[in-house]
Protein backbone atom coordinates (compact mmCIF):
# COMPACT_ATOMS: atom_id res chain seq x y z
CA UNK A 1 0.00 0.00 0.00
CA UNK A 2 1.77 3.73 -1.12
CA UNK A 3 0.60 5.98 1.35
CA UNK A 4 -0.68 9.23 0.46
CA UNK A 5 0.77 12.76 1.32
CA UNK A 6 -2.40 14.75 1.97
CA UNK A 7 -2.58 18.82 0.95
CA UNK A 8 -2.21 20.17 4.66
CA UNK A 9 1.13 17.42 5.43
CA UNK A 10 2.41 19.09 2.31
CA UNK A 11 1.76 22.55 3.34
CA UNK A 12 3.13 22.05 6.64
CA UNK A 13 6.12 20.79 5.29
CA UNK A 14 6.32 23.83 3.05
CA UNK A 15 5.88 26.42 5.65
CA UNK A 16 8.39 24.50 7.78
CA UNK A 17 10.96 24.93 4.70
CA UNK A 18 10.12 28.51 3.90
CA UNK A 19 10.87 29.31 8.02
CA UNK A 20 13.96 27.23 7.74
CA UNK A 21 15.68 28.83 4.86
CA UNK A 22 14.07 32.33 6.27
CA UNK A 23 16.23 31.68 9.44
CA UNK A 24 19.24 31.14 6.89
CA UNK A 25 18.76 33.84 5.27
CA UNK A 26 18.27 35.95 8.51
CA UNK A 27 21.67 35.18 9.49
CA UNK A 28 23.06 35.35 6.76
CA UNK A 29 22.01 39.28 6.31
CA UNK A 30 23.05 40.00 9.83
CA UNK A 31 26.81 38.23 9.47
CA UNK A 32 27.35 39.78 6.25
CA UNK A 33 25.59 42.79 6.27
CA UNK A 34 24.64 44.41 9.26
CA UNK A 35 27.51 42.71 11.75
CA UNK A 36 30.06 41.33 8.93
CA UNK A 37 33.31 40.47 11.50
CA UNK A 38 36.17 43.03 10.72
CA UNK A 39 38.97 40.94 8.70
CA UNK A 40 41.54 41.81 11.23
CA UNK A 41 40.21 40.22 14.13
CA UNK A 42 39.03 37.10 11.16
CA UNK A 43 43.14 36.88 11.12
CA UNK A 44 43.99 37.17 14.62
CA UNK A 45 41.98 34.23 15.36
CA UNK A 46 43.96 32.10 12.80
CA UNK A 47 47.57 32.41 14.08
CA UNK A 48 49.79 30.04 14.40
CA UNK A 49 49.92 30.57 18.16
CA UNK A 50 46.18 29.82 18.13
CA UNK A 51 46.72 27.13 16.72
CA UNK A 52 48.73 25.90 19.55
CA UNK A 53 46.36 26.94 21.88
CA UNK A 54 43.88 24.99 20.88
CA UNK A 55 46.55 21.96 20.27
CA UNK A 56 47.39 22.73 23.97
CA UNK A 57 43.44 22.20 25.05
CA UNK A 58 42.89 19.32 23.07
CA UNK A 59 46.00 17.63 24.72
CA UNK A 60 44.37 18.40 28.16
CA UNK A 61 40.86 17.69 27.40
CA UNK A 62 42.27 14.49 25.46
CA UNK A 63 45.03 13.43 27.45
CA UNK A 64 47.37 13.47 24.60
CA UNK A 65 50.21 11.98 24.92
CA UNK A 66 53.32 14.42 24.03
CA UNK A 67 53.73 12.50 20.81
CA UNK A 68 50.23 13.28 19.68
CA UNK A 69 50.16 16.67 20.95
CA UNK A 70 53.30 17.69 18.78
CA UNK A 71 51.69 15.61 15.67
CA UNK A 72 48.44 17.87 16.26
CA UNK A 73 50.03 20.87 16.88
CA UNK A 74 51.89 20.61 13.48
CA UNK A 75 48.16 19.25 11.84
CA UNK A 76 46.93 22.29 13.14
CA UNK A 77 49.51 24.58 12.50
CA UNK A 78 49.88 23.35 8.60
CA UNK A 79 46.17 23.48 7.99
CA UNK A 80 45.53 26.84 9.73
CA UNK A 81 47.39 28.49 7.24
CA UNK A 82 45.81 26.63 4.28
CA UNK A 83 43.00 28.07 5.35
CA UNK A 84 44.33 31.24 6.10
CA UNK A 85 45.19 31.06 2.03
CA UNK A 86 41.98 29.83 1.24
CA UNK A 87 40.05 32.63 2.95
CA UNK A 88 42.67 35.61 1.29
CA UNK A 89 41.58 34.27 -2.00
CA UNK A 90 37.84 34.03 -1.31
CA UNK A 91 37.24 37.10 0.80
CA UNK A 92 37.09 39.49 -1.84
CA UNK A 93 34.04 37.59 -3.08
CA UNK A 94 32.33 37.45 0.24
CA UNK A 95 32.55 41.28 0.34
CA UNK A 96 31.20 41.27 -2.95
CA UNK A 97 28.53 39.70 -1.85
CA UNK A 98 27.72 41.78 1.08
CA UNK A 99 27.85 44.64 -0.69
CA UNK A 100 25.68 43.65 -3.19
CA UNK A 101 23.16 42.21 -0.28
CA UNK A 102 23.52 45.79 1.50
CA UNK A 103 22.11 47.45 -2.08
CA UNK A 104 19.67 45.06 -2.60
CA UNK A 105 18.46 45.87 0.83
CA UNK A 106 18.34 49.36 0.22
CA UNK A 107 16.79 48.98 -2.78
CA UNK A 108 13.36 47.89 -1.22
CA UNK A 109 13.34 50.62 1.79
CA UNK A 110 12.01 54.03 1.69
CA UNK A 111 14.50 57.19 1.90
CA UNK A 112 13.63 57.44 5.60
CA UNK A 113 14.24 53.50 6.44
CA UNK A 114 17.33 54.14 4.19
CA UNK A 115 18.63 56.98 6.11
CA UNK A 116 17.96 54.87 9.12
CA UNK A 117 19.81 51.76 7.58
CA UNK A 118 22.91 54.01 6.68
CA UNK A 119 23.22 54.86 10.42
CA UNK A 120 22.46 52.01 11.76
CA UNK A 121 25.46 50.54 9.21
CA UNK A 122 27.34 53.89 10.42
CA UNK A 123 26.96 53.40 14.19
CA UNK A 124 28.37 49.11 14.30
CA UNK A 125 31.03 50.28 12.33
CA UNK A 126 32.35 52.89 15.16
CA UNK A 127 30.99 50.18 17.77
CA UNK A 128 33.47 47.27 16.12
CA UNK A 129 36.05 50.17 15.65
CA UNK A 130 36.05 50.98 19.13
CA UNK A 131 35.76 47.08 20.16
CA UNK A 132 38.87 46.90 17.93
CA UNK A 133 40.74 49.85 20.26
CA UNK A 134 39.50 48.24 23.19
CA UNK A 135 41.10 44.90 22.10
CA UNK A 136 44.36 46.24 21.14
CA UNK A 137 46.54 45.25 18.69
Amino acid sequence: MASRTGPRTLAALLMLVVWLLGGVAGVALDRLVLRPEPPRRRAERHTPESAHRFSRYLAGELGLSGRQEAQVDSILVIRQAQTRALATELHPRFEAVAVQARADVERVLTPEQRTKYQQLRERRKKEREAEDRKAGP
